[in-house]
């Protein structure tokens, strides 16, 4: 709090003396468009890149791909909206129906000592009949 005091003091001293500085008011965050743009966002979310991490392939969800439903690793922030748009924008289907899964941490053991394997968000995309994406190679 002193350096509050200290700027005031200053500020009644150049009122006193007669210098008349022109102080301009600071533009606020919603003037900026700083409110907008926010550090955590996903960068280019028209590709649907910083929203869909990777696919998630495991025995289980290949086998879902017969059924139209396919499992992709997400960003811990995005929402079904997000991913929905994203995986209708990168590979050009219609999305059914998403549903969203959150690993916890785990913890695990080498040897003595006890390590972490962190969690992740997965979504499970169901497509529309008829429409496939080729994930992998």
């Amino acid at each position: 709090m002193a350096f509050f005091k200290n700027l005031l003091g200053k500020q009644k001293a150049a009122a006193a003396s007669g210098d008349k500085k022109e102080v301009k008011p600071s533009k606020s965050r919603v003037e900026t468009g700083a409110a907008e743009a926010k550090p955590d966002a996903p960068m280019n979310i028209q590709a649907g890149i910083g929203i869909l991490v990777a696919p998630h392939i495991t025995e289980k969800t290949v086998g879902g791909g017969r059924f139209g439903t396919y499992t992709f690793r997400v960003h811990s922030g995005s929402n079904k909206i997000k991913i929905r748009d994203a995986v209708e924008k990168r590979y050009g289907v219609k999305v059914e129906s998403i549903r969203i899964l959150k690993a916890k941490p785990k913890i695990k053991r080498f040897g003595r000592r006890f390590g972490t394997v962190p969690g992740y968000t997965k979504a499970m995309v169901r497509l529309s009949a008829g429409q496939t994406i080729e994930v992998g190679a």
